[in-house]
C-alpha cells in the first residue's frame, strides 16, 4: 500500500533521510523534533508530491533559497528553530497557503519577505521578537481573507505597517505593547476579528466601528 503520510518526529535524526523509496506517494512529511541544523534541494528533489512539510523543533536557522522548489507545498510547519530572519520560501510562494513560524528569535520583516505569496491564507509569527512588520505591506494584492497571527512579540507602533492592509480578515496582536495607541491603524481594513488581549492598551476608537472604552466592544474585540 503506498505510502501517504510519514512521521519521524522524535527521532535522532541529524539530516533529511534518503526518501526516494517512496517518492511518488508522499504527500505529508513531519521531521519535526529532531536535531537538524541544515537542509539543501538534494534532500527533497525525489518529493515531488509532498504537500505539507513540517521541520518544527529542530535546530535551522536558514533554508536555501531552492530547498523546496522541487515540492508544490501547501503547508510548511517551521516553528521552534533558530530563525533570525524570514526563510526564502519565494519558489513555493504560488502555492504555499499555510506557514508557521512561531517561536523563532525573528526581528524584522523585510520588503520582500511575503511578494507574490497569492494563495497564503494563514501566516502566525507568534512568540518572535518582532519590533517591525513593514515587510506585511508587500502581501499580494490577490491575497484575500489571510488570517495572521502576531502574538508574543514586541512590537509598539502599527499605523505604518497595517493602514492599507485590505487582506487581513483575522489579525491577533495580542500580547504585545500597542499604547499609546495610534489614530487609524485600521482605517481601510476589512479585518473581521481582531484580537488584542494584554496588549497594555488603556482606551482607543476603532474609526467609527468598535469603541475600545465600551464594554460591549471590548467583548466584541476579544480584549
Amino acid at each position: 500500500m503506498p505510502i501517504i503520510t510519514l512521521r519521524l518526529e522524535y527521532n535522532y535524526l541529524n539530516a533529511i533521510p534518503d526518501l526516494s523509496d517512496i517518492n511518488g506517494t508522499l504527500t505529508n512529511l513531519h521531521i519535526g523534533c529532531n536535531n537538524i541544523t541544515a537542509v539543501s534541494a538534494s534532500d527533497f528533489d525525489s518529493l515531488g508530491n509532498v504537500l505539507t512539510l513540517g521541520l518544527d523543533c529542530n535546530r535551522l536557522q536558514t533554508i536555501p533559497s531552492d530547498a523546496f522548489c522541487s515540492m508544490p507545498l501547501q503547508r510548511v510547519y517551521l516553528r521552534y528553530n533558530e530563525f533570525y530572519e524570514v526563510p526564502d520560501l519565494t519558489c513555493v510562494s504560488s502555492s504555499l497557503r499555510k506557514l508557521m513560524l512561531e517561536d523563532n528569535h525573528i526581528s524584522n520583516l523585510h520588503d520582500g519577505d511575503f511578494v507574490g505569496f497569492v494563495a497564503l491564507k494563514y501566516l502566525s509569527l507568534n512568540g518572535n521578537r518582532l519590533h517591525n512588520i513593514n515587510g506585511l505591506r508587500n502581501l499580494s494584492p490577490f491575497t484575500n481573507n489571510i488570517k495572521i497571527f502576531l502574538q508574543d512579540n514586541n512590537l509598539a507602533t502599527l499605523a505604518t505597517s497595517l493602514q492599507n492592509f485590505s487582506q487581513i480578515a483575522k489579525l491577533n496582536l495580542s500580547g504585545n505593547s500597542l499604547a499609546p495607541w495610534q489614530s487609524g491603524a485600521f482605517r481601510h481594513s476589512k479585518i473581521v476579528s481582531l484580537y488584542l488581549a494584554s496588549s497594555n492598551i488603556t482606551c482607543f476608537y476603532l474609526v467609527r466601528r468598535f469603541s475600545l472604552c465600551d464594554p460591549v466592544s471590548r467583548n466584541i474585540l476579544k480584549l
